[in-house]
């Protein structure tokens, strides 16, 4: 593999960033929507595991609020 510009490892940083935000958020998803299945929870583990990853997103992204 040859050299890679400075610009080109931020973009490849940022692509990969993205990915990994995406993939763990859906992770989060999946889980706490499954546990609300098992638990009997029913259609509120859709929403609780929406929230939850939607606000971990958001903090992950803005960590000094």
């Amino acid at each position: 593999m040859g050299k890679q510009s400075f610009f080109d490892a931020m973009e490849a940083n940022k692509r990969n960033s993205v990915i990994l935000a995406l993939g763990l958020t859906a992770l989060i998803f999946v889980v706490l929507f499954a546990l609300t299945q098992l638990w009997g929870m029913g259609e509120t583990g859709l929403f609780l595991g929406a929230f939850l990853a939607l606000a971990y997103e958001l903090l992950m992204y803005y960590p000094g609020v």
